[in-house]
């Protein structure tokens, strides 16, 4: 089957004559930072978008914590906070949202729990559906996804 590049409305795989779109995601933080991020309305239009055309979208994210679903993501911790001096010598708990960001003083970034929530609401109101991989998986869930023969 020949391969043609094209600019698409969401989603950055499709096949011609399926109703899927496949919208990869190199890492749990990137996801987070469309959904819980300054992405968000962007996210969302690309959601409303394939849902109004007919299209079932599925959010492939790929990870090596080994996030297999929502409910793995409750332990995730957003990679903002990881890296963080104050989260490492224990100073801040991310997962307590009622306190600001000591190192930036605004809202903390969004953490595994809130996540899944986000997800499981935009998976209820535009029918996007999460997946979650280890990256070398991908190119073959992927041409599963679409009925494509996969060639490693």
């Amino acid at each position: 089957m020949p391969t043609i590049t094209v600019c698409l409305n969401f989603g950055d795989y499709q096949t011609d004559g399926s109703n899927i779109s496949i919208d990869t995601k190199a890492h749990v933080d990137e996801i987070a930072a469309n959904i819980g991020g300054k992405q968000h309305a962007r996210f969302r239009r690309e959601c409303q978008r394939a849902q109004q055309a007919g299209y079932r979208l599925i959010i492939l994210v790929e990870n090596k914590e080994g996030i297999t679903g929502l409910h793995d993501l409750g332990a995730w911790i957003n990679g903002h906070c990881v890296h963080c001096a104050h989260y490492r010598r224990g100073k801040c708990n991310p997962r307590e949202l009622s306190t600001k960001c000591i190192k930036h003083n605004k809202r903390k970034p969004i953490q595994g729990e809130q996540l899944a929530r986000a997800m499981q609401t935009m998976s209820n109101k535009y029918g996007v559906r999460f997946m979650f991989c280890e990256p070398k998986d991908a190119a073959r869930i992927i041409c599963e996804l679409l009925g494509v023969k996969y060639e490693p």
